[in-house]
């Protein structure tokens, strides 16, 4: 597909690319791919040698991408975000086939739309089991626990009113659910 296109500009590292073009006066990066400091380095560089002429630069990065970082001018960052759609299907399903950090072990009652279930982790992994009805935990619709599961803090998720109940466990699903989601592709 890259290689087809005659207006891209294409960089190769031993550790990177770089393919971005012209878009009549902005400048496109279609990706940007890079494994240490210097290949970062050099083909942000690349970028930032037309840019001066550039009425827009334009790049789909990860929240924390180091090119933020390398800027040495960022009097103006203009930020789009774009939201998509997630929602947990099988909770239980979810919970064991999903990642977690290895220092996080907890026992967590939860109900999710009403149901109660038993959250376990340890070991980088999890598991949800059926329990009965009165946890003694957090209280969430699907929508609330697939925030959660995204890595939406539970303080935000009380403050929209997505999660209620016992709160002694927020700050460890907090600390098992951490994440930063975000899709560089748009469909």
């Amino acid at each position: 597909m890259w290689l087809d296109e005659e207006d891209d500009f294409l960089y190769l590292a031993d550790d990177g690319f770089l393919v971005y073009r012209w878009e009549g006066e902005n400048l496109r990066v279609d990706s940007l791919v890079a494994g240490s400091e210097e290949t970062t380095r050099a083909l942000w560089s690349m970028v930032g040698s037309s840019s001066s002429i550039a009425k827009n630069v334009v790049a789909h990065v990860a929240p924390d991408d180091p090119v933020l970082w390398l800027l040495r001018e960022r009097s103006i960052d203009q930020v789009k975000q774009q939201r998509w759609m997630f929602r947990v299907l099988d909770v239980a399903a979810a919970a064991e086939r999903r990642g977690y950090p290895v220092g996080v072990a907890a026992d967590v009652p939860l109900t999710v739309d009403g149901e109660g279930w038993r959250l376990e982790f340890g070991g980088g992994s999890g598991a949800a089991t059926r329990a009965g009805a009165g946890a003694d935990g957090p209280s969430l619709g699907i929508g609330g626990f697939s925030a959660l599961y995204a890595g939406v803090p539970a303080s935000t998720l009380r403050l929209t009113g997505l999660m209620s109940g016992n709160d002694r466990y927020d700050e460890v699903l907090d600390s098992a659910f951490a994440a930063k989601p975000y899709m560089l592709d748009y469909f």
